[in-house]
């Protein structure tokens, strides 16, 4: 097991990246991934994938298995959509807190708000203005974006 923070490696949130072929990075969202694609073959019941989502909201770097585009099935239902913004704001500064080390496949890291993940979705389903999400984050972090009634109801 390795930390994070005790590496340089990029926090690949989509793929297969050839571009960070042969080299060393967490492929964060490939778990999820694996085990969508064995419930879309029948080979898994499909209450195993809302297990796996579910353990994941309550660990951070599981959650961004959740987040990462590839997963987009992940965060589909309706009903998870505050449960995904709750765990979100609750990791957010530690998911945040490792720097521009985020990729979809490319060889430049971003910090988690400035790559396009499954978040942006999210918040879009809850009510945040579109044009919002792709403005930089204000001092006050992801809550500086959020409505009072997103944040009333979270």
């Amino acid at each position: 097991m390795l930390e994070a923070a005790d590496t340089n490696a990029f926090l690949v949130l989509s793929g297969p990246a050839p571009l960070l072929g042969g080299e060393e990075h967490f492929h964060l969202f490939l778990p999820l991934m694996l085990l969508f694609e064995r419930a879309r073959k029948g080979k898994v019941d499909y209450s195993k994938c809302d297990e796996a989502v579910a353990a994941s909201l309550g660990i951070p770097w599981a959650l961004l298995g959740v987040l990462a585009p590839r997963n987009q099935i992940a965060v589909y239902p309706q009903n998870r959509h505050r449960a995904v913004l709750g765990a979100t704001l609750e990791c957010w500064d530690v998911l945040d807190g490792v720097g521009p080390r985020y990729t979809i496949g490319l060889r430049e890291g971003k910090r988690l708000w400035d790559v396009v993940t499954n978040l942006q979705y999210v918040l879009g389903q809850l009510g945040v203005d579109p044009l919002r999400l792709r403005d930089p984050l204000p001092s006050t972090g992801l809550y500086g974006i959020l409505p009072s009634e997103i944040l009333n109801n979270q």
